[in-house]
Formats: structure tokens, C-alpha cells, sequence
């Protein structure tokens, strides 16, 4: 039994985005959290920041070995 929610927030002229989504797991009551900030200032160009955030116990869907660690991510893309 899982729960998913989120949103998108475009400010500046759509020229940055916030993504903020959250998943969480009512069994064992653990979850991920996927914050992101993209920016298009530069023309053809875009630059990602953001995280997955996973917590929980170590006997948990999102808090075990198996799902791995939290990471965070910078990612560009430039477009021609």
C-alpha cells in the first residue's frame, strides 16, 4: 500500500522549475522524498539539482540495503 504525491512550481517566466514528490510506504511506514530545482536561464541549456531522499528502517522497503543509498544528482543538457 503506497501513496504518491507531488508537484511542479514554475516561477520566473517558467525559467525555473520546483519539483517536489513524495512516496511513502504505510506497511512499514518508510518513504522517498525527490526534491528538484531545473533551471532554462541559458538558451538551449538546462541545468538539473535535485535528490532522492530514501528513509526507513533497515527491515523497511525504502530504509534497506537493497534499496540503496539516498543520492543526490546535478545533471546539464544542452540542446543544438
Amino acid at each position: 500500500d503506497y501513496i504518491i504525491a507531488g508537484s511542479d512550481f514554475k516561477l520566473f517566466s517558467d525559467r525555473l522549475l520546483l519539483r517536489v514528490f513524495g512516496l511513502v510506504q504505510f506497511q512499514d511506514k518508510s518513504y522517498v522524498i525527490y526534491p528538484q530545482i531545473t533551471s532554462t536561464h541559458w538558451a538551449n541549456t538546462e541545468v538539473s539539482l535535485g535528490a532522492f531522499i530514501m528513509r526507513g528502517g533497515e527491515t523497511t522497503k525504502f530504509g534497506s540495503a537493497a534499496a540503496g543509498q539516498s543520492k543526490l544528482f546535478l545533471t546539464g543538457k544542452y540542446s543544438f
